[in-house]
């Protein structure tokens, strides 16, 4: 009688064990995830083989956006998907066609058509994007290309695309840097910029953290509410002959991002290939499981 009963014991706790696992589980995959891929088309596309990686980086992104359509049930999915273009100053062709072409909202399709949406949008995805790539080459050297204008990105667009029901994501592909021609839509601000020209000043520096933070050097924090957002910057490469280069532009992209209140911020230097498609992917999902438990 008495094993019986410690069998009967030890069975509700393992159920009970189970319950609130499978509570767990139904808390990490309740909000809907919206992704946000920023592209940065400027002269980093002369780097060989850029292009080619951009696109296995963003279909890798595209996996981990359908596991999670899947586990919230494809006819009941809200989730989100969209690749956008950094603004750029006189491009040949026009972003807004393919970033329509690129926009994926479960919400707004109807739930027997979710499932082939799903796996068209994945079939279609590399022929689009390489469209994009051969339309954004628009030379062989540095000076036939504008740069992409991250910081009018965030500061104009970024606030209007998150959603504080969703768990969402932002992963821009850039080498980096904030180089802009024109910067008259937002002048500097004392020793703040919204391009990284300041990083001239200190590049022949060995104690260049120093020099940054005694003058405050960096970039114009962006007044806009960016909480919960989760910030992802991979492919970037120093195209700077100067041993810190690397630790430079972590630097102000961190400072940038703590002053907007961005905690959840990663920074991937350009690697193998497949090394930078698992960091992107454990940024994501590591991001995916610590705020959904959260909620």
């Amino acid at each position: 009688m008495k094993k019986t009963v410690q069998y009967l014991f030890l069975t509700v706790i393992i159920l009970s064990s189970c319950s609130i696992k499978n509570d767990q589980d139904d808390r990490i995959i309740k909000r809907p995830v919206n992704y946000i891929i920023l592209l940065d088309l400027s002269d980093r596309l002369l780097v060989a083989g850029q292009d080619e990686r951009d696109i296995h980086i963003i279909q890798t992104i595209y996996n981990e956006f359908t596991i999670k359509v899947r586990r919230n049930l494809v006819i009941n999915s809200e989730e989100r998907f969209q690749v956008l273009i950094a603004p750029q100053k006189r491009t040949h062709y026009n972003p807004a066609n393919y970033q329509n072409k690129l926009y994926l909202d479960m919400r707004s399709i109807n739930p027997a058509l979710k499932l082939n949406s799903i796996e068209n949008f994945g079939n279609e995805l590399k022929t689009v994007l390489e469209g994009l790539y051969t339309e954004a080459r628009q030379g062989e050297k540095n000076e036939d290309y504008n740069g992409s204008d991250i910081w009018r990105f965030f500061n104009e667009s970024l606030s209007y695309l998150i959603d504080s029901k969703y768990d969402n994501y932002l992963v821009i592909l850039t080498d980096g840097y904030f180089d802009f021609e024109d910067y008259s839509h937002q002048l500097p601000e004392g020793n703040r910029y919204p391009t990284s020209c300041f990083l001239k000043d200190v590049r022949s520096h060995v104690n260049w953290n120093q020099i940054l933070e005694e003058k405050d050097l960096g970039l114009i924090p962006v007044k806009k509410d960016f909480h919960g957002l989760m910030v992802c910057v991979a492919e970037v490469n120093p195209k700077h002959d100067f041993q810190y280069e690397s630790d430079l532009l972590e630097y102000i992209w961190k400072k940038w991002c703590g002053e907007m209140k961005i905690s959840d911020f990663t920074f991937i230097q350009r690697t193998g290939l497949p090394q930078t498609k698992n960091l992107v992917s454990e940024a994501i999902n590591k991001h995916y499981e610590v705020i959904s438990l959260n909620k």
